[in-house]
């Protein structure tokens, strides 16, 4: 059977199932078409709800962390969940694992009863958009480039519109490259590398250009050939003294043609030598001006990913409210340095309040569902510390909340605050305000 992937754009969750994972033994969840509020006291398996979806969809919990999911002692687990795809299509997806004997754990995934391998279910959905939808704090702790890369593909900004905003010379450094904002770093890192090793053959030329050619060539000698010959004519060599006058020319000679052979070899030796200096000196020249060009590239490219985030930021936040983000900030060198900064309210989010953070969290919630149009669930952790959820939040698509309230087990609150239990199923009636450490309601408890 072919499997296809396009309805996981939308995700309406219906219910879920869970075997011997993480601290459930069994359990079974519905969820409500818009809004679905869970309570319990602590250690009840509020947050496992949410680490129960990511993990059917992922493989992994909310946070994206890929941990030990089975129940203590248990070496079988599954979880199974049901929802309404974007057709309005009802489909089950169950991620089974076992751990064997060596400690090793294998995976089964099943859509609708058929087998799925993971990486197409890796290819379905975007982990990181997936969680910063589902979780409000995971974008919040994305690294620098994943957060800029999320953004930038949701954000897609036409690359002439951006050289058009650069500077001449920018421009004309980068027009002929292929590249985009996400091979951008990689492009500079490449060049970066190579001017590098460019400055140490620059370095070595110079050296060598500073050489010089220190040997002495000498004077020419002569030799009369013409004399020689007559000379010997003339010799008497019925005297002995002829032979030796004859030795004598015979070594002049000699001296003369190994002296004319040394001082040529040197002449060709200096002229080799100017040759290779005029050659090292058009190679500087070269070497040089790819360095500058190079330099120009690397430049250009770090304006344009520069100028690329601003808009980037300019339009992710335009569409916030208290929340605003920042991709970019200056090294102590005076360079761009990739960041990925995250304000409430003004404030730096690390230093932001729980419930700041959640709302803040939601406020991106909405931002990337309009982005991107992806319809997942929302669910919110730590739902107790926010009295009043914002007002837009019921229109949402669909939103799970999970709060603390003492001495309740994980349990639904259902209209007019009915409380039932999850695992019995037992009423336990309405919602007492006496009962409650601190409960997040939709707008003032009754």
């Amino acid at each position: 059977m072919a499997v296809y992937f396009s309805f996981f754009n939308s995700i309406q969750l219906i219910s879920a199932k869970a075997h011997h994972f993480k601290g459930f033994d069994e359990v079974e969840l519905k969820f409500e078409e818009k809004v679905t509020q869970f309570i319990g006291d602590n250690s009840k398996g509020k947050s496992s709800i949410a680490d129960l979806v990511a993990f059917a969809f992922l493989g992994t919990n909310s946070f994206g962390e890929k941990l030990d999911f089975f129940k203590q002692g248990e070496n079988f687990a599954w979880v199974e969940v049901v929802f309404k795809d974007n057709l309005g299509n009802q489909r089950i997806l169950r991620r089974e694992i076992t751990k064997d004997k060596s400690g090793k754990t294998s995976t089964t995934i099943r859509l609708d009863h058929y087998n799925v391998p993971s990486t197409k279910m890796k290819k379905a959905i975007d982990d990181d958009l997936f969680l910063s939808i589902l979780n409000p704090k995971y974008f919040l702790n994305l690294t620098p480039s994943a957060a800029k890369n999320m953004l930038c593909s949701i954000i897609t900004i036409d690359r002439d519109t951006v050289e058009g905003l650069l500077d001449e010379e920018s421009a004309e450094a980068v027009i002929a490259l292929d590249y985009s904002i996400f091979d951008v770093d990689e492009k500079r890192s490449f060049i970066s590398f190579k001017i590098k090793e460019l400055e140490s053959y620059r370095k070595e030329l110079e050296i060598r250009l500073s050489d010089t050619f220190d040997k002495e060539i000498p004077e020419e000698l002569t030799f009369d050939e013409a004399e020689f010959v007559e000379t010997i004519k003339d010799l008497d060599f019925s005297n002995p003294i002829a032979y030796t006058r004859l030795k004598e020319l015979l070594e002049e000679r000699d001296k003369v043609m190994q002296h004319n052979a040394i001082r040529n070899y040197l002449i060709e030796q200096k002229q080799d030598f100017d040759e290779n200096i005029e050659m090292m000196k058009d190679d500087l020249n070269k070497t040089v001006s790819e360095i500058d060009s190079l330099k120009a590239t690397h430049s250009g490219l770090e304006r344009f990913k520069r100028k690329y985030l601003e808009l980037v930021v300019k339009e992710i936040n335009s569409r916030l409210d208290k929340v605003s983000i920042q991709l970019l900030d200056k090294a102590t060198d005076g360079s761009d340095k990739e960041v990925f900064y995250v304000r409430y309210d003004g404030k730096n989010i690390n230093t932001c309040s729980n419930t700041e953070q959640v709302r803040a969290g939601i406020e991106l919630h909405k931002m990337l569902t309009d982005l991107t149009h992806l319809k997942y669930p929302l669910i919110i952790d730590n739902a107790e510390g926010i009295t009043i959820l914002p007002s837009g939040i019921k229109s949402f698509h669909q939103t799970i909340t999970l709060a603390v309230v003492k001495g309740y087990d994980l349990s639904y609150v259902g209209e007019d605050n009915i409380v039932t239990n999850v695992k019995t199923l037992k009423t336990m009636g309405r919602l007492n305000l006496e009962d409650i450490c601190i409960y997040r309601v939709f707008g003032d408890i009754p």
